[in-house]
């Protein structure tokens, strides 16, 4: 009964509570499997994942329904500004070129098989030693990409995004 309960209440928009290992975050990990802009969002804002939840109007909907309804690219730049900060669009090469602000850039990349459903919000953690670090929303550890992969992840699939918050 409890399971149904957290379920209907995720369905209309209370966020999921954090696993202990979730409290005191540095890197904001998503809690359902289709929160990755919440995520997102909160790591780049630096805020809670209750806020950025908050200011995404996130609803853990079912199957397809949650990325074109809210986790697309004008609903997360008008989460990110209902935080108080802009979302300046910056291209991929101000990643390689070292002109964005590590930490604060948040990036739409897809999946090579699937590039127009199988979409995931990262945050670019800097380029160090020749390779791209994300925050994939999923552990405090970052993934690492070389250039022409993050290019091939972004470019792959529609839509493209790449921006910065300030």
């Amino acid at each position: 009964m409890k399971t149904l309960w957290r379920m209907f209440l995720e369905l209309i928009g209370f966020p999921t509570p954090p696993r202990p290992e979730q409290i005191g975050e540095r890197l904001i990990t998503m809690r359902q499997t289709r929160d990755c802009h919440n995520a997102a969002v909160a790591t780049a804002c630096g805020v809670t994942y209750e806020q950025a939840h908050k200011a995404l109007w996130h609803f853990n909907l079912p199957f397809f329904l949650e990325s074109p309804l809210l986790s697309n690219p004008l609903n997360v730049k008008r989460g990110v500004e209902a935080l108080g900060f802009k979302a300046a669009e910056i291209g991929l090469q101000a990643l390689s070129n070292s002109t964005a602000k590590p930490g604060r850039v948040i990036v739409l990349v897809h999946d090579p098989r699937n590039p127009l459903f199988a979409q995931h919000w990262v945050v670019w953690l800097g380029y160090n030693e020749g390779q791209h670090e994300l925050s994939w929303g999923d552990s405090q550890t970052p993934k690492r990409k070389g250039s022409a992969e993050l290019i091939d992840l972004v470019t792959g699939g529609w839509p493209n995004c790449v921006f910065e918050v300030r």
